[in-house]
């Protein structure tokens, strides 16, 4: 549904008009019924295997921030043995899937305001990465700070993984939710940006002490942590990004792969974040490009811009058969929770015609923790570069 909703609620009429609305809702409410009967509640069978008894390596906690009058969740991760100063202790992380709840927030609930809304108890990722040197990867200054944007249909747990473990090295992670999350948690009748939700973000986390910052997002959260306004010293990381180009003086990091339907998309109409980051270098701004995710920024003295690209022929993650898709750089946790929610559609959005946003080949390969071993520790090693600068 997630892939469904990405052409409906963009272009409600060219995404049914290939059935009658009667045959759509039909269609639907039969795969409405299949996930129903499918459905494991309330974690998701993959994520049972071992990690119901993993222990949050770091505190998470759920807080909440005003924006312009509208009550915005945020997700929070703290180093261990920190208390959280902001927001509600959790153990385990609630996520949310409201498919009528998006639907409604993006006026068309009279079509899909009925399909269900399921929420999912998840236990902690509990990952433990492969470093050539764990203590490279650790914050330097008490306070040093990290948010992260999630994409378009997208959550604050997206990522979790990589948030526990940067918790886990001494910063202090937070998550805002945006007004397209698959979550649909806050109506947005005044229109509040993404930029503002982060910049509010950033004042509830720093409280005024000023402390230093960095951003990654995944997805249109790329294109949120490229664009924001002010200064993140710790950089800023783009996974799958719509890349056009990059001006701000802050540290970056690109990562990107082939094998991302988005991409692919994006390329064909004209945007390739390869062409753009070699016009970039012949006018000077040059960025050093990495073959594989294990040279990414472990040098001595890393640069002030680096690119990772999975490009067909080239390194794969280890264990991996094929590059990495757009669904492969999310925690796993999110991504079985959607399979065993969303995955009764997937006849429903190839009868329609949709881009289906990767979800059929993630289905086919399950590589999210095959590529978060080689792309975690790749990002954790940039904000500590840039928190020892």
């Amino acid at each position: 549904m997630r892939f469904i909703l990405f052409a409906t609620l963009l272009s409600p009429s060219a995404s049914y008009g290939l059935l009658s609305r009667r045959g759509f809702i039909s269609a639907v409410a039969t795969a409405e019924s299949a996930a129903a009967a499918t459905a494991i509640s309330p974690i998701s069978s993959a994520q049972q295997r071992s990690s119901s008894l993993v222990k949050m390596a770091a505190n998470h906690a759920i807080g909440e921030v005003d924006v312009s009058g509208t009550r915005v969740p945020v997700a929070l991760w703290y180093p261990k043995g920190v208390s959280p100063s902001v927001g509600e202790a959790r153990g385990t992380y609630s996520y949310v899937i409201d498919i009528g709840g998006i639907a409604r927030n993006f006026r068309v609930g009279w079509l899909l305001g009925w399909l269900p809304r399921k929420e999912f108890s998840l236990p902690p990722s509990g990952s433990i990465y492969d470093e050539p040197s764990p203590s490279s990867s650790t914050a330097q200054q008490p306070g040093d700070a990290i948010i992260f944007t999630h994409g378009f249909l997208g959550s604050p747990l997206d990522m979790s993984h990589v948030c526990e473990a940067l918790a886990e090295r001494g910063f202090t992670v937070a998550a805002p939710e945006f007004p397209e999350s698959l979550c649909a948690s806050f109506k947005n009748p005044d229109g509040i940006s993404r930029a503002e939700i982060v910049a509010a973000t950033r004042e509830l986390v720093d409280g005024g002490r000023g402390v230093r910052w960095g951003l990654f997002g995944h997805s249109a959260g790329a294109g949120t942590t490229l664009k924001q306004p002010g200064t993140f010293s710790l950089g800023r990381c783009a996974l799958c990004p719509g890349y056009r180009g990059y001006e701000e003086s802050d540290p970056l990091l690109v990562i990107a792969s082939e094998g991302d339907a988005v991409n692919q998309l994006l390329v064909s109409n004209g945007v390739d974040v390869q062409v753009n980051l070699r016009a970039e270098a012949e006018a000077g701004r040059v960025t050093t490009m990495y073959t594989q995710a294990s040279d990414v920024y472990a040098e001595k003295s890393p640069p002030q811009r680096g690119a990772l690209i999975y490009k067909d022929g080239g390194a794969l993650p280890a264990g991996a058969t094929q590059l990495p898709n757009h669904i492969s750089f999310l925690w796993t946790g999110v991504d079985e929770a959607m399979i065993e929610l969303l995955s009764p559609f997937l006849p429903v959005a190839k009868a329609l015609r949709l881009f289906v946003l990767d979800f059929d080949t993630y289905l086919e390969a399950r590589d999210a923790e095959t590529t978060a071993a080689d792309v975690a520790p790749a990002v954790l090693r940039f904000f500590a570069a840039n928190s020892q600068r």
